[in-house]
């Protein structure tokens, strides 16, 4: 068992105005959790990212950001100040199919300082965690003045020295970077704990087709990628020096080449995840047009223009083409927010259907599944849709969809009405 009291907030800003800790006991699974809201444009705190490093065998942190806009300032009566008033509650499982839950913390946070003030807040906990296993992580930030909730799962690998965990990225300005996206040209440098003196680069330039339809009878083909290049970076004081990338692709990072498993960084277009230029909403349009009218954009020499005439030819009028254009690509900026892996979020599986269809009314996630319920749960009428996350040494975030042909119906139905 954890001990509660070994577990401390590095906060430098902010207030606690309470803790709570609770110790090792039965509690509901977290697969019984609806968490819909992590695939929600609307829901609270959308600028949060959450990352687990390991410092050692024994010791782990869980870093926390998000943008102090995404903050409720609300005028205190007690006070007479504007308050931001917020809490974070985090569950710690064997897994997340099991219902002993290893430790819970809670924490409730008071701020009436930066009202107003824009910049990203960083929170750090630091916890014991023994080494030889993978753990499950629910997350769960609460605006207490928009009495709203966001959510977060992580899995937590902690088998050996080679997991992903035991790797921390930094840009040139000493910050820690929690995302694996990161930019053509600018700098970084990898923090590794363990024994290793260097660390082998190799380097993927792979472009990866879109996903196959929800309906479709054919097999995947299992994941290859030829390496197309690599270099190597000499680790001193557990630190590489700066270095930067001039290519897109894939640049996987391992301290064992006899493993796949390290730690990998993406790099893909500048501004990514936005669609930026025209050949960046011709491609998801694939998903709703037949081959002949796809290929007849592909021919044209102006991309833009062939793509807004097509929602113009669509919807009938202008403003309602600007009305489409907007909603469907917006639905690819989140997908490629959510749902990106070792290819851009539009392409994979779970980025198709939230293109197409929308947000799921409900999800139901484990380490291995997630479910999309579209409708009510247990309707007959409801859509439901089942995504098993496949083994990848890049990405614990690679989800293929349980193809089935029962849904060609409700695939057409709802490609049509972005058709009509």
């Amino acid at each position: 068992m954890i001990k509660t009291q070994n577990i401390k907030l590095l906060i430098s800003f902010l207030l606690i105005t309470s803790i709570s800790f609770v110790g090792c006991y039965n509690y509901s699974d977290i697969s019984s959790e609806d968490m819909q809201q992590n695939y929600d444009e609307n829901s609270p705190f959308q600028s949060l990212e959450s990352k687990v490093f390991h410092k050692n065998d024994s010791l782990s942190v869980l870093v926390l950001r998000f943008k102090n806009e995404d903050l409720h300032y609300a005028l205190s009566e007690e006070s007479e100040k504007y308050q931001a008033k917020w809490s974070i509650h985090i569950k710690l499982f064997d897994a997340f199919e099991t219902k002993k839950m290893i430790d819970s913390v809670s924490f409730n946070f008071v701020d009436s300082i930066n009202h107003q003030v824009e910049f990203y807040r960083t929170q750090t906990l630091s916890f014991p965690l023994q080494k030889g296993k993978k753990y499950g992580l629910s997350l769960s930030i609460s605006d207490l003045n928009k009495k709203k909730e966001a959510k977060r799962l992580l899995v937590i690998d902690k088998e050996g020295e080679l997991s992903a965990e035991n790797f921390r990225l930094f840009d040139s300005k000493h910050n820690m970077q929690l995302s694996p996206i990161i930019q053509q040209k600018q700098e970084y440098r990898v923090v590794y704990v363990g024994e290793a003196k260097e660390l082998f680069v190799s380097v993927y330039h792979q472009n990866f087709p879109i996903a196959k339809s929800p309906f479709s009878v054919e097999e995947d083909q299992p994941l290859y990628l030829k390496r197309d290049s690599s270099f190597i970076l000499p680790i001193e004081n557990a630190s590489t020096s700066y270095f930067s990338v001039k290519k897109t692709g894939i640049y996987h990072f391992r301290t064992d080449t006899t493993q796949n498993k390290g730690f990998t960084l993406f790099v893909y277009y500048p501004n990514f995840p936005n669609v930026v230029l025209p050949e960046h909403m011709l491609f998801p349009l694939r998903y709703i047009t037949t081959a002949k009218e796809f290929n007849q954009i592909l021919l044209q020499k102006d991309k833009r223009q062939a793509v807004e005439d097509f929602w113009l030819e669509k919807s009938g009028n202008k403003e309602r083409a600007r009305k489409m254009i907007t909603a469907y690509y917006s639905r690819v900026v989140w997908a490629n927010k959510y749902f990106t892996s070792y290819q851009e979020g539009w392409k994979t599986d779970r980025g198709m259907i939230f293109i197409v269809f929308g947000k799921p009314n409900i999800v139901y996630k484990t380490t291995e599944i997630e479910k999309w319920i579209y409708g009510e749960e247990r309707n007959i009428r409801s859509l439901s849709l089942s995504f098993t996350r496949m083994e990848n040494p890049f990405t614990n975030n690679d989800f293929k969809l349980v193809r089935s042909p029962s849904y060609k119906d409700a695939w057409y139905r709802s490609v049509e009405v972005w058709r009509r």
